[in-house]
């Protein structure tokens, strides 16, 4: 069942979801490869994030609580793109790459930053009586679960 853009199984365990992004981003993957030699760096860039990790960001924040298994079909995506992008073998570390173009890995960006960025949008754009339920803390030098 397709419901506002993700798939959903029997078993709600979003492999489908995961396999029906995999499988359209590696033909975009395998067609910018083919042209890749008539494009610049930032082109590159640019058609990836178009056709590639637009792709791999739509709801994402159903990924939340999935096991790695699943996760690291979405980071091999990531990885094959950095390596498309900096056009490098695929032996080298893409780690450094990734962190170039400013790339959070796929289990960071669907446990942390979605999360974090909820939980920010709810407590500015809630009503008064809700907001004042939401206490933030500041950042301190020793890390507290607070």
């Amino acid at each position: 069942m397709r419901d506002l853009g993700a798939w959903f199984d029997q078993n709600v365990s979003m492999n489908t979801h995961v396999r029906k992004i995999s499988a359209p981003a590696f033909s975009y993957f395998y067609n910018i490869r083919h042209i890749r030699k008539f494009l610049s760096h930032d082109h590159t860039e640019t058609l990836i994030h178009v056709f590639i990790t637009s792709q791999l960001d739509s709801c994402n924040s159903l990924l939340y609580g999935l096991p790695d298994s699943t996760l690291c079909k979405l980071q091999r995506i990531e990885k094959a793109c950095a390596r498309l992008i900096y056009n490098c073998s695929k032996f080298r570390h893409k780690t450094p790459f990734i962190k170039d173009l400013h790339w959070l890995p796929v289990r960071q960006k669907k446990k942390n930053y979605k999360i974090l960025l909820l939980a920010y949008t709810a407590h500015q754009r809630t009503p008064f009586y809700l907001s004042n339920m939401i206490t933030v803390t500041k950042p301190r030098s020793y890390d507290l679960r607070s």
